[in-house]
């Protein structure tokens, strides 16, 4: 689904195959090797899509903004901001087949 993230920021990397991004700039297709950064908020919507008819593999490299308080965090570093960085490794396989 087209959407967006209020406190992660994504930074995808195409490993193998190739997919169809939706952002607000329109449609793009990323190929192997093809980097991409997704911002936080309505700005970065995005929606990821795989035209074709073989595997793609892609890494996602999501970073979440968070309160420390909101963490029940009992020390006093920075009262706002902590980044936690969450690294996964995607495969978008044909689930359907989207004609741009």
């Amino acid at each position: 689904p087209y959407h967006y993230h209020r406190n992660a920021d994504e930074l995808i990397m195409i490993i193998s195959g190739s997919m169809a991004i939706r952002s607000p700039n329109g449609f793009q297709i990323l190929r192997e090797g093809d980097i991409v950064f997704i911002e936080q908020g309505e700005s970065g919507a995005h929606q990821f899509d795989n035209h074709t008819k073989a595997p793609c593999t892609y890494l996602d490299v999501s970073v979440v903004t968070v309160s420390l308080e909101r963490l029940h965090c009992s020390f006093n570093i920075e009262k706002y901001l902590t980044w936690m960085v969450f690294i996964k490794l995607r495969r978008l396989l044909v689930l359907q087949h989207t004609v741009l």
